[in-house]
């Protein structure tokens, strides 16, 4: 009865750890509890990407009209 016992607590040890592990390895990707935070980084992100394309696109025609009007007067 004892060993019946210590193998009985042995395997509640046993599956108490494995499931320890396992929620440990799961846990990083659970979602977060809110989605405020991460959709504030998003937009955040996506507006920044959309202001540096324009300024990059504007920077881009300056330094084209900039290379005519040295061209013409190279002529």
């Amino acid at each position: 009865m004892i060993s019946y016992l210590f193998r009985k607590y042995a395997d509640y040890l046993y599956t108490k750890w494995e499931k320890t592990f396992l929620w440990d390895m799961v846990e990083p990707y659970r979602r977060p509890k809110s989605f405020t935070l991460l959709a504030t980084i998003y937009i955040a992100a996506f507006y920044s990407g959309v202001i540096g394309a324009a300024i990059t696109e504007q920077l881009y025609k300056v330094l084209v009209l900039v290379v005519i009007i040295i061209s013409c007067f190279q002529c």
